[in-house]
């Protein structure tokens, strides 16, 4: 209410960190990426499909085309670089155009 009577937005942009946090893991620093954690994790599911399984850390150091200081430095943990690769959702395509790619049309004849 305070912020409201100040005119403020409460659902604008903060500057400052939460003092809390939905998740018990640490936050990584702020920090500015060379590369995309996207373009990573896609990297990292392109190789998975050459394996035929999820790399390893080993597999990404030798296999990717980016060093493997950004893998280490830029995720939590090897899972969350894995994240893209145990699944199809994610594209180099904005969302908007991965939805209308994939669904047919609500009428549409399916062979």
């Amino acid at each position: 209410m305070k912020m409201i009577a100040r005119g403020d937005d409460p659902f604008g942009k903060r500057d400052s960190v939460p003092q809390a946090k939905n998740s018990r893991v640490n936050r990584l620093p702020k920090q500015k990426y060379v590369v995309s954690k996207k373009t990573l994790q896609l990297e990292v599911r392109q190789i998975a499909r050459k394996l035929g399984r999820l790399p390893t850390h080993a597999d990404v150091k030798s296999m990717s085309k980016f060093p493997i200081d950004y893998f280490d430095n830029y995720f939590f943990s090897w899972g969350e670089v894995c994240a893209a690769a145990r699944h199809e959702g994610m594209s180099e395509l904005p969302n908007h155009a991965n939805i209308e790619k994939q669904e047919p049309e609500l009428f549409q004849l399916v062979s």
